[in-house]
């Protein structure tokens, strides 16, 4: 049995909160000081980016992170939202946001993801209407399978 320290359990949930919430790797940057580590993880890395219009993140916010390990399966769990905006050429401004909570669990002695989950709790902003119409459909699976890679790779970096 693998053990494992109190910074590196600090450390992997951050990751896996910005990794969930996201569908992709944090990285630190544009550290603001009015946002948590994990806010400035995930605003580092400009999970905007991937839409094709709306392209600026507006706003982010991480209420709760809860990580639980039992021998050598952890669950993890975050909430929060995030809000993406038009840039400043657009040619309309527009901005479209959600809720979010997220799940996985993890299997630490393998770094497998036994299981993964994000929900979208509501949408808001301008674009609202058209995010929930392509959430289920193309978002979701596209996040989910996202979020799987980045928890792997984390859990990786920190079980090694």
């Amino acid at each position: 049995m693998r053990k494992y320290s109190g910074s590196c359990a600090a450390a992997l949930t951050a990751g896996l909160a910005a990794a969930l919430l996201l569908g992709g790797q944090a990285a630190a940057q544009n550290q603001t000081s009015t946002h948590s580590m994990v806010e400035r993880a995930i605003i580092g890395s400009n999970p905007c980016s991937d839409f094709p219009t709306l392209r600026r993140l507006e706003d982010v916010e991480v209420g709760r992170i809860r990580l639980d390990v039992v021998g050598d399966t952890m669950n993890a769990s975050v909430t929060g939202s995030l809000t993406c905006a038009t840039g400043k050429q657009a040619p309309i401004a527009a901005t479209a946001g959600m809720e979010i909570a997220a799940r996985a669990e993890v299997g630490l002695a393998d770094c497998a993801v036994r299981s993964l989950s994000v929900e979208a709790q509501s949408f808001h902003g301008t674009g609202a209407d058209i995010l929930r119409k392509v959430w289920e459909p193309v978002l979701r699976p596209l996040v989910e399978a996202k979020s799987r890679e980045a928890v792997v790779q984390v859990c990786k970096s920190l079980t090694r």
